[in-house]
């Protein structure tokens, strides 16, 4: 049954988050989400790192930088399990990061800050998957 997969498990089932996939591995944070303590995670698609700038995903694999790689995917994961009726209940939730996610609903599509959820609600023994059409980025304002 689905359900009984770990988050990992089910992110790697998925097929079109294989550079999401690889990037948790990379950062350690693979191992943690198949732990029993509960996540919800916001999986950007492949073509979703093929967006960011210049060599943006090589450089942060780079050993060196690891720390910014955990980062990086640490405003795609919140603890606890939300599943999208709650996501736009509760319309902002802090992510890993300390970093405030806003949620909305317009025109029966939901957004998580300017990504696009393209599908919800991948239920997980440990939590719940969303699949992202961007990789959410830190904000530059001060």
């Amino acid at each position: 049954m689905i359900k009984e997969l770990s988050i990992s498990k089910i992110t790697e089932n998925l097929g079109e988050c294989s550079e999401l996939v690889r990037l948790l591995k990379l950062s350690g944070f693979y191992e943690g989400l198949q732990q029993r303590e509960v996540f919800t995670v916001f999986a950007p698609v492949d073509g979703a790192f093929r967006q960011l700038p210049g060599r943006m995903t090589e450089s942060l694999l780079k050993p060196e930088n690891i720390p910014a790689l955990r980062s990086l995917l640490g405003l795609h994961l919140i603890k606890g399990r939300y599943d999208r009726q709650e996501l736009v209940r509760q319309y902002s939730i802090s992510n890993l990061t300390g970093v405030k996610m806003i949620f909305a609903e317009v025109d029966g599509e939901l957004y998580v800050n300017n990504s696009r959820v393209i599908e919800s609600d991948k239920l997980a023994g440990n939590g719940v998957v969303h699949i992202i059409d961007r990789v959410l980025l830190p904000s530059l304002k001060r």
